[in-house]
């Protein structure tokens, strides 16, 4: 399994990937302000349960992916959301490398009134994909696959195949955490409670507008970067940055307000990808930079609620959102990326995605574990 991190020395090996040192070294911040949501906001939730992931948004919405196995083969892809709420709307969606149709669909190798169901075509020219959206018809799949071991399309060479260890455990979660147990709307442990006694999706959080600030020249920018660098030899040569490499992405600076300005300091290139390091200093380059840390909504065996590494790293001025985009590998199957909106005063977490299993997801389509509102 390959995993993501931001341990400090991270360093990128001639395939891109990314290897760690360790993270003992970087001074450990308090981050119990991480976990602090508005009061009515769902807690984000990410869990791998077999050959099932299970994320769940501050919003209450979740998606339950069965992925690829670790020893290859052709995958058949399972990917069932559902939002919050009485009447929280699902979708689920089986996916694969080549075009199927719903009689090509086996449950434990032998055919199964599944393929009955009224599936829509959503395959494309990059693959095969079928959905179903009708809730009744979502819950009788789940009738008809959570005590089975497998589903397959095709035989021999040419089948792909997707395994259902884990899928009960995952609706189960998924129904616990949207408060559906006990109800007509779960999928695994219904009950007679009517749909309106399930919890209402929660409020997502408001984002400021943009400050307005007149934007750097080009000369106050490059004076800016060369203030970091001279201020923060020290801390750059421990995190063994790569300055010597002539193919080193460019060093930006960018107005964040009329005192202050963000600085990404470009410490690795990889095959596919860059990794920044941000400060924050008085635009007119008085006063230390600020190593820039900031928050993520989980922790997971990736991160310990902190991002203090920034990947792809993009700041936009009109909007004041700092991007950052990590792939676990080149393919983009598994991975995290997250912005943040600069309020004038501090950076607000956007947005935020995260998948840590690299199982043959589609590239870039990693679960939603934050928003807010109107994103």
């Amino acid at each position: 399994m390959i995993r993501l991190s931001h341990a400090i020395g991270k360093r990128a090996d001639a395939g891109g990937r990314w290897r760690y040192a360790s993270a003992m070294r970087r001074l450990l911040i308090p981050i119990a302000f991480v976990l602090a949501w508005p009061a009515m906001a769902a807690q984000p939730l990410y869990r791998e349960i077999k050959d099932f992931v299970v994320a769940c948004d501050n919003g209450g919405a979740c998606r339950a992916l069965g992925l690829a196995q670790e020893d290859g083969g052709n995958p058949l892809l399972l990917d069932l959301h559902r939002d919050a709420g009485p009447s929280g709307k699902a979708t689920l969606r089986l996916s694969a490398a080549r075009r199927f149709a719903a009689r090509d669909l086996r449950v434990d190798g032998k055919t199964s009134t599944v393929s009955a169901l009224p599936w829509r075509d959503a395959g494309d020219a990059n693959g095969g994909a079928l959905e179903l959206q009708d809730p009744n018809a979502i819950a009788k799949f789940v009738d008809l696959a959570r005590n089975a071991g497998a589903i397959t399309i095709g035989r021999g060479q040419d089948s792909a195949n997707l395994s259902l260890s884990g899928f009960s455990a995952a609706l189960l979660l998924v129904d616990e955490t949207q408060g559906r147990i006990g109800n007509e709307t779960a999928w695994l442990r219904r009950g007679a409670k009517p749909a309106s006694a399930v919890p209402a999706a929660g409020a997502l959080p408001a984002l400021p507008p943009p400050p307005k600030s007149a934007a750097l020249s080009r000369a106050q920018a490059t004076s800016l970067i060369a203030a970091v660098r001279r201020q923060q030899s020290k801390l750059i040569a421990g995190e063994e940055c790569d300055t010597s490499n002539p193919d080193l992405s460019p060093d930006s600076a960018y107005a964040l307000s009329g005192d202050e300005a963000l600085v990404l300091l470009n410490c690795f290139n990889g095959a596919y990808q860059s990794a920044s390091l941000g400060f924050r200093i008085d635009r007119a380059g008085r006063g230390p930079a600020r190593r820039l840390v900031l928050q993520a909504p989980i922790r997971t065996g990736d991160n310990d609620g902190r991002i203090d590494y920034f990947t792809n790293a993009d700041y936009d001025p009109a909007s004041a959102t700092l991007s950052h985009a990590a792939k676990g590998r080149g393919l983009g199957d598994c991975g995290e990326a997250a912005s943040w909106r600069f309020d004038g005063r501090e950076f607000r977490l956007a947005s935020y995605a995260y998948l840590g299993r690299c199982s043959g997801a589609d590239p870039g389509d990693w679960p939603t574990l934050f928003r807010s509102a109107g994103r």
